[in-house]
């Protein structure tokens, strides 16, 4: 995997709430892992998207 496709993969806190239709806050509060470089946190768009898909409830479908 080179540079470029990594760091596309990595969202800001901004844009990952964004992502996930919440707060700053309320992103700061759920237990997502985070890639830190110096003072500036990322989180990876898959992580993102399996916690979206571990958190989400259909109505009307049963397992």
């Amino acid at each position: 995997m080179n540079a470029i496709s990594t760091q596309s993969d990595l969202l800001t806190r901004k844009q990952s709430a964004e992502f996930l239709r919440i707060s700053l806050g309320t992103l700061d509060k759920l237990d997502i892992s985070c890639v830190r470089i110096r003072r500036r946190v990322f989180f990876k768009k898959l992580i993102l998207e399996k916690y979206l898909e571990d958190h989400s409830k259909v109505k009307g479908v049963q397992s």
